[in-house]
């Protein structure tokens, strides 16, 4: 947008934002450029103003989310200093922000055939930005003396952001058969027991406690 006015990039942004959400509630093979300006409520001259096909509308929305959800994750790091904290509110955060996926559980294979690309980003991105998010907040609990110190800081960083993805796969665990909050929750007893010192375990157990007389 560094070359387009400021109005001009307000209304590119509200485009993609507001396509990510019809994505999300529809899927993305069934949304034609066509179909999109209707849901819209914008002409289709609009549209491919600021977009030449669903292909680069598509991509920009998966990078939008993306972006969004790297500065998700760096205002949770932000306001929770201790990492067992921090785990707490990103599974809360990875619960509201997984719902369409689930919703919509074909969304991955779609992406994967019609639009490799966008796919190509989102496992690109998950192999930078992700895995150096998850790794620099496992170097810290080390560094605070509630994760053990002689873990393998790289394989556990792979193994904790690949069961997030695990979890809201729909073929392994069918929306009909698994609560997602189950699984997110048996997701951080595994890597919490398995990773903390007796401290963290404590702290965790103590959080844990909280959060289930919450409910």
């Amino acid at each position: 947008c560094t070359m387009k006015t400021l109005v001009s990039c307000e209304a590119e942004s509200k485009i993609i934002e507001d396509t990510h959400s019809l994505i999300n509630k529809h899927g993305v093979k069934v949304l034609s450029m066509d179909e999109i300006a209707r849901l819209l409520s914008i002409s289709k001259k609009t549209l491919y103003k600021y977009f030449q096909n669903k292909k680069e509308l598509v991509l920009k929305c998966f990078k939008h989310r993306h972006n969004q959800m790297l500065k998700d994750i760096s205002i949770l790091e932000n306001k929770h200093e201790n990492i067992i904290d921090l785990f707490f509110a990103m599974d809360d955060h990875i619960i509201n922000t997984s719902k369409s996926i689930r919703k919509n559980p074909q969304m991955i294979e779609n992406l994967k055939k019609y639009h490799p690309e966008s796919f190509k980003f989102m496992n690109n991105l998950r192999k930078l930005a992700i895995v150096s998010a998850v790794s620099r907040i496992v170097l810290k609990g080390i560094e605070q003396g509630l994760l053990r110190k002689e873990i393998n800081v790289e394989i556990v960083t792979e193994l904790i952001v690949s069961n997030i993805y695990t979890i809201t796969d729909t073929k392994i665990f069918p929306r009909n058969q698994y609560k997602f909050e189950h699984l997110v929750k048996e997701k951080r007893e595994l890597h919490l027991r398995g990773l903390a010192t007796k401290r963290g375990v404590n702290y965790f157990e103590k959080n844990q406690k909280i959060e289930n007389d919450r409910k």
